[in-house]
C-alpha cells in the first residue's frame, strides 16, 4: 500500500472501515475496456477499468485544483457489517482535502440498486467527514468533448506551457477569436495551443470536433 493510499483519508475512516489492497485488473467487466492513462499530474500510469474511467482522467488532469488522484487505491471493508466497497478515484485536491468519487454510465447511474448500495457507502463515510461523490458519464463525458480533450492532451503532454503567456496576450489585444490555423500562421506550435486549450488558459467549443479552423477565445483570467 503506497504512502498516498495510507494517510489521509484512510486514516480518517478507520474507525468505520479497513482499507486493503486491490489488485488492478488485467481484464474489464463485460462492455468495458482496461485502459492504461499516463498522467502527468501522477507522474505515472493509472490503471482504468473502463473507457469512461480514462475519460475521467481527462477531467481531473485540467482541474487546477486536483494535485493527484488514484484509480481504486484501496477496498473498504466496513467494520460490523459484510459491505465492501472500492471506489473509481480518490483524489486529492490543493486545499489539502480529500474525496472519493465514483462513475457510472447512464444506465447504471440511473439503476435503483445501484443507486441505493451507493448511496448506503455514502452515508456510513459521510458520519466520518468522507465525501462519496457520484457521478453519471453525462456530467462529465460526451463523444466528442471526449475525444477532443484526448486529443488536446497527447498533443500538450510534452508542453510546459512556455507560450502560453504570449498567445493570451495576443489574444487579448485582438480582443476578438481567432483560429487555430491563424495561430499556427504566427509560429505558435500544436503542441503551444493544445496545452493553452487543455488546462483552461484560453478556450474552444469543445462540443465540435477541433479543426484549422476552430475558433480559439481568450479569457480575462489569463491575462494576468
Amino acid at each position: 500500500m503506497t504512502t498516498f493510499v495510507a494517510t489521509g483519508l484512510v486514516e480518517q475512516l478507520s474507525e468505520v472501515a479497513t482499507a486493503v489492497e486491490t489488485i488492478p485488473r488485467r481484464h474489464g467487466r463485460m462492455g468495458s475496456q482496461v485502459t492504461k492513462f499516463a498522467s502527468r499530474k501522477n507522474r505515472s500510469v493509472v490503471v482504468c477499468e473502463s473507457l469512461l474511467e480514462a475519460a475521467f482522467c481527462l477531467e481531473l488532469e485540467r482541474r487546477n485544483d486536483v494535485v493527484s488522484y488514484a484509480a481504486h487505491p484501496f477496498t473498504l471493508e466496513f467494520n460490523g457489517t459484510n459491505f465492501r466497497y472500492t471506489p473509481d478515484f480518490l483524489v486529492s485536491f490543493s486545499n489539502g482535502s480529500q474525496r472519493l468519487i465514483e462513475v457510472k454510465n447512464n444506465q447504471s447511474f440511473e439503476d435503483n440498486a445501484t443507486c441505493s448500495r451507493i448511496a448506503r457507502y455514502a452515508e456510513l463515510l459521510a458520519l466520518h467527514g468522507c465525501l462519496l461523490e457520484y457521478l453519471a458519464a453525462s456530467d462529465f463525458s460526451h463523444p466528442t468533448r471526449t475525444a477532443n480533450l484526448a486529443f488536446l492532451y497527447h498533443q500538450a503532454f510534452s508542453s510546459y506551457g512556455q507560450s502560453t503567456v504570449k498567445l493570451c496576450a495576443l489574444l487579448a489585444s485582438r480582443q476578438q477569436p481567432m483560429s487555430i490555423g491563424a495561430l499556427l500562421d504566427l509560429a505558435f506550435t500544436p503542441m503551444s495551443i493544445a496545452h493553452a486549450i487543455f488546462y483552461g488558459a484560453v478556450g474552444i467549443d469543445l462540443s465540435r470536433q477541433i479543426s484549422c479552423s476552430t475558433a480559439v477565445q481568450h479569457k480575462r483570467e489569463c491575462a494576468s
